[in-house]
């Protein structure tokens, strides 16, 4: 559908983008101001990191009616501490996504993520951190590289889930090595799952902290 959003309506956005190394990194930023052919938006970034532009980037509005997703083109970026700016190409297009945002749980599951470098396909087993029906966050025992298209494999008591995903970036805190990643293209029946597990999850953790 065209793009038609108001910046009233529009809570947040996030910004997948690449640095010069080419590792995926998402940002959440509010946005400023559009024009008749840009969107600039800012995002608070403590550490100043080169991003080249332009370049294609992924943009997912969190609105009032629920999440949408498009694809455009950041013309360039301005960092003025403790903010990084962003101009970035009023997209041509945008998908509605859902209804509302998933919340996340922390959740401990098996994972494998799985990706080609050449002729190979690499493996990488974990264990899930967080999970919503967005995607999830996992542990590892050492820095891996990811590209930017994965598949994940997800394995509950009765269930294997795989669906392609998009690698969003890594961090490391508290000592624990920590990768995020969203769905692409998750069946619905699949979406419904996680969904009902993130929901029992909640409702355990609750029952928990009255007891």
């Amino acid at each position: 559908m065209k793009f038609d959003l108001k910046p009233e309506t529009i809570n947040y956005v996030k910004i997948l983008y690449k640095d010069s190394n080419d590792f995926s990194h998402c940002v959440k930023a509010s946005i400023k101001y559009f024009t008749e052919y840009d969107i600039y938006a800012c995002a608070k970034k403590e550490d100043w990191e080169n991003v080249p532009s332009p370049q294609k980037v992924t943009l997912n509005f969190a609105c009032n009616n629920g999440l949408y997703r498009a694809e455009s083109t950041l013309k360039y970026t301005k960092y003025e501490e403790p903010y990084l700016y962003f101009s970035i190409k009023i997209p041509d297009e945008i998908d509605y996504q859902q209804n509302r945002e998933y919340f996340r749980v922390h959740i401990n599951k098996d994972v494998v993520v799985s990706y080609r470098a050449e002729d190979e396909v690499i493996r990488v087993s974990c264990k899930t951190f967080d999970l919503s029906a967005n995607g999830l966050k996992v542990k590892l025992s050492d820095k891996t590289f990811f590209p930017e298209d994965v598949f994940i494999d997800m394995y509950f008591d009765n269930r294997e889930i795989r669906t392609k995903a998009k690698y969003i970036r890594s961090d490391e805190d508290d000592e624990i090595i920590k990768a995020s990643f969203n769905f692409v293209d998750l069946d619905s029946a699949d979406l419904d799952y996680i969904s009902r597990i993130c929901i029992k999850k909640q409702i355990e953790d609750k029952r928990s902290s009255l007891e």
